[in-house]
């Protein structure tokens, strides 16, 4: 009975989130979301929608939209400028009147400018005229003429340099030499993507379990922002998402085991919801995901308490997307098993997809992810060319037993993985990497489909990967 009533709670929050538009995303009010796209000079006292934009150099920074659609004489904020003192701004845009810091214009969760006044054009005095009737009592001869008021010299208005991005990768020959540039360009290939694409997400069945805490509220964001990077390929027509607290193990392995009835997710999966929520050898911090092989439809199963309220993975939504990728992986390489594909790809590509989605309108916030996830490669413990390029495997053919044992850091299938697809991204946009799993799943061998996709053997591929890596160690 106490499944039955729970499972009913799903199914109503199920509704509720239904009913929240799909990127509800607190960017509305954010700061500077990009690198300043540089300066604009206002040469008369403006109002905008009735607010107040004084003559002066603004900066212009924008999130979830490219410069060139803001700057210039035909940008939007040109054409704001233009608008009648009281007229209403073009729909769906509107001004952001709660937003901390400089004034703020957003056509929609995660999209929008600021402008922030950094120079205010001074307004000139008019110059004294002295005017005289007759002469003056005592005068002499002619009119004195009046001592001229110095004119005081102007400060020179500071210019703020535009922020220019890193040059871009553009194949396998120069992206080493570019290696500054992979983090920016992974990143913002990817935010393109997900800003011109719509979301395909079916439906979604969310269980939570008798005692848990929820540490994301809005699970719908992060499972939307991975439908629109993956809009162009297959993903699945319902999900259920399981949220299982450390007193909720038990009931957690049932909805688990009935999911799973007569081995139908692969494989015996007994205890897995012990091993996502180890306490108190490990923090109640895991999760995974499934498939039934008989309805085709995906289990994610996630964890959530009171130590995960002070984690970034369960509260920003890194956590769901990661999982809600490995669910469209699975039906990408439905026709194999995931060891097809090197462990590191299948871990390392679902790490880098968590925060090029949650923080696809931010780099700033991908980057300090990025700087934590990626410590240990880049910075603490620098891996070497040689070692990489081990642990890529470039011969490449089937099951992940290396990457199971003893002889890497567990930590390096996300780590080193995610670095990995960061620097395939830069080369050839997030389509290409989504092909290396489809082609593979069509039948070829991973190695073929990755020479298929991107023009050169996997074998070079992981010499090029591991030194561009080690290019970007500080």
């Amino acid at each position: 009975m106490r499944t039955r009533r729970w499972a009913l709670k799903g199914l109503l929050l199920t509704l509720i989130l239904a009913l929240i538009p799909a990127l509800k995303i607190s960017a509305d009010a954010a700061g500077p979301q990009t690198p300043s796209c540089g300066n604009y000079k206002v040469t008369t006292n403006e109002v905008i929608a009735g607010v107040k934009f004084p003559k002066g150099t603004y900066q212009i920074n924008t999130f979830g939209i490219s410069c060139a659609k803001v700057m210039g004489s035909k940008g939007l904020f040109a054409q704001f400028l233009k608008l009648k003192d009281k007229d209403p701004l073009p729909k769906p845009w509107r001004y952001l009147a709660d937003a901390i810091g400089a004034p703020k214009f957003s056509s929609g969760p995660g999209v929008g400018f600021r402008v922030q006044l950094i120079s205010a054009m001074p307004t000139k005095s008019p110059t004294p005229t002295l005017t005289t009737i007759g002469d003056p009592e005592g005068a002499i001869g002619a009119t004195p003429t009046p001592t001229p008021t110095p004119t005081p010299t102007p400060t020179p208005t500071p210019t703020v340099k535009p922020w220019v991005p890193p040059t871009a990768p553009t194949s396998w020959s120069d992206v080493v030499q570019n290696a500054d540039g992979i983090a920016y360009w992974a990143w913002k290939k990817s935010a393109d993507k997900i800003e011109l694409s719509s979301s395909k997400l079916g439906l979604v069945e969310i269980l939570m379990g008798p005692n848990v805490v929820i540490n994301n509220p809005v699970p719908l964001v992060a499972l939307n922002l991975v439908s629109r990077l993956s809009a162009n390929y297959e993903e699945p027509k319902k999900v259920v998402v399981v949220y299982a607290g450390e007193k909720d193990i038990e009931w957690g392995q049932k909805q688990v085991d009935e999911f799973c009835a007569g081995r139908t997710c692969g494989y015996d999966v007994g205890g897995e919801a012990k091993k996502a929520c180890n306490v108190p050898v490990t923090p109640c911090w895991g999760g995974f995901a499934l498939r039934s092989h008989r309805t085709n439809i995906p289990l994610i199963y996630m964890t959530a308490s009171e130590w995960g309220k002070t984690d970034r993975s369960h509260t920003s939504g890194t956590l769901e997307a990661h999982e809600y990728f490995h669910t469209i992986q699975d039906l990408l390489l439905a026709n194999g098993s995931l060891d097809v594909v090197p462990r590191w790809f299948t871990e390392g590509s679902a790490s880098w997809v968590q925060r090029a989605t949650i923080y696809s309108s931010d780099f700033s916030k991908y980057e300090i992810e990025r700087n934590l996830d990626n410590n240990d490669t880049l910075s603490r413990n620098k891996r070497t060319a040689a070692w990489l390029e081990k642990f890529l495997d470039p011969d490449y053919t089937t099951g992940w037993d290396k990457w199971n044992g003893n002889e890497y850091d567990s930590w390096a299938i996300y780590d080193v993985g995610s670095l990995a697809t960061e620097v395939m991204v830069a080369v050839g946009g997030p389509d290409k990497f989504l092909d290396l799993f489809k082609i593979t799943g069509s039948g070829k061998s991973f190695t073929q489909a990755f020479e298929s996709i991107y023009g050169i053997s996997w074998r070079d591929g992981v010499k090029i990967i591991a030194q561009a890596i080690v290019a970007q160690q500080k």
